[in-house]
């Protein structure tokens, strides 16, 4: 997603169109082993921890990943 953004003269749009396919292509497998992990930023020792992964573009990319995921799950 960070590489569409990057490439696209619309950053903020690509990345949203872009993790609106992911979304859009995740299997229900996926699905469940991604919602056990902890949001973004809270857990200090998981591998989505304070650090590089979870700031800037990278970290928001994955917040609005876990939103939609969970949104999926909600329906």
């Amino acid at each position: 997603m960070k590489a569409a953004s990057l490439a696209a003269s619309d950053q903020a749009e690509a990345a949203d169109k872009e993790i609106a396919w992911q979304l859009g292509q995740v299997t229900a497998e996926v699905q469940a082993a991604l919602l056990q992990l902890p949001p973004v930023g809270e857990n200090k020792s998981g591998p989505l921890g304070p650090g590089l992964l979870t700031s800037g573009q990278l970290g928001e990319i994955i917040c609005q990943l876990q939103t939609g995921l969970a949104k999926i799950g909600a329906n």
